[in-house]
């Protein structure tokens, strides 16, 4: 193995003549080595320089090695590299340099020093230290190392999946025949299709069953709730006498076709008398969602769309985080309620959401659920 005297003593020295910061090494755990801050809030700067030193032209530039960017809360916070079989992370909050590999010592001795001189050194003069060969361990270590990743890509990437006519998205999807769920019981997740999570569309007296069961509330998965809330709209819209209602702080574009392919599919019943949703949110701005799901139609149903779906769109008054569908028919209302929005990452999900229905006089729904959002 290789070694040098004074070796922490000399990094420790460089460092502080940098950045006025002091470190010691970690050797605690099997094959990795930390260079932490002595300071116990670590340091901001120290993340910063090891940046700088990686990143120099004599070292590993960005522009000849790939660097790995990890994000937390919309900002960078690690860096990593893997080099001649090492992992390399630099955490930008605590300043902590870790090193990672079957051979991380020897390489680390080896290298390390001439890795500090190349950022001293101007671009272009490259240490001598880092121009060394490897040791014979370091090359049969790297061989193992090659072999494993390998063999990694040969059975993540077979052969077959790089041929032009190969349909690499679809593969290993597989197709299965829904089964009818059991009206004895709650529609659960398993009764749904395994690779599309929007089965078969309900009949109104399953419809009805299932809405039943959601009068005192319930927790159910978030694709569960795709497949009533679509069985619904469906059942609603093809109710003559029924007025529909949608509102929604959020609604993506695939919803937003849902809705309108239920509309087409009833369109000699359906009517939509609101459907209320933010002019922007965080999402950005509901007239791209428009434009983009009308696309999706051909221009004789975009017309009908225009003139049947986005001319009852309206704009809320208040900011709300609530979603609800209704129908109201002969004074009475009927709400289908969630705390979700209707999107893919609420419904393409089985994370869990709260749902339920209720029937109220439609004076009351007016006053207590249209009149606080839209006024």
């Amino acid at each position: 193995m290789a070694s040098s005297e004074n070796f922490e003593e000399n990094i420790n020295t460089f460092i502080k003549a940098k950045t006025g910061e002091q470190i010691y090494l970690d050797l605690t755990t099997e094959n990795v080595i930390q260079l932490k801050p002595v300071c116990k809030r670590g340091s901001v700067p120290l993340g910063a320089f090891w940046v700088h030193v990686f990143q120099h032209s004599n070292n590993y530039p960005v522009y000849s090695y790939p660097y790995k960017r990890l994000y937390h809360a919309g900002r960078p916070f690690e860096l990593q590299l893997r080099i001649d079989g090492i992992s390399i992370n630099i955490n930008l909050s605590s300043g902590y340099l870790i090193f990672k590999g079957s051979h991380v010592i020897d390489w680390f001795v080896s290298r390390f020093l001439g890795i500090l001189e190349g950022y001293a050194l101007p671009p272009g003069k490259s240490s001598k230290e880092l121009r060394d060969q490897y040791t014979q361990e370091e090359m049969e270590a790297l061989k193992r190392e090659r072999k494993i990743c390998y063999k990694q890509m040969i059975d993540e990437w077979p052969s077959n999946a790089l041929k032009m006519e190969a349909k690499i998205m679809e593969a290993g999807r597989q197709t299965t025949n829904q089964e009818p769920i059991s009206l004895e019981g709650f529609l659960k997740a398993e009764d749904l299709e395994t690779y599309c999570p929007i089965a078969d569309l309900l009949d109104e007296v399953e419809v009805t069953q299932q809405l039943v069961k959601l009068e005192t509330g319930r927790v159910i998965q978030g694709n569960v709730l795709y497949r009533l809330w679509k069985s619904t709209l469906n059942s609603w819209l093809s109710d003559k006498d029924g007025k529909v209602y949608i509102i929604t702080p959020h609604i993506d574009c695939d919803r937003l076709v849902d809705i309108c392919q239920l509309f087409l599919k009833n369109r000699l019943t359906a009517c939509l008398d609101t459907l209320c949703i933010p002019m922007s949110n965080l999402y950005g701005r509901f007239a791209s969602v428009r434009s983009q799901a009308i696309q999706q139609f051909p221009p004789r149903d975009q017309v009908f769309i225009e003139y049947k779906i986005y001319s009852n769109v309206v704009y809320p008054v208040v900011d709300f985080v609530t979603s609800f569908i209704a129908m109201v028919k002969d004074g009475k209302a009927r709400v289908l309620q969630t705390n979700t929005d209707f999107d893919r990452a609420s419904f393409l999900t089985t994370t869990s959401v709260t749902v339920q229905y209720k029937e109220i006089d439609e004076t009351e729904f007016l006053k207590a659920y249209l009149d606080p959002i839209i006024g």
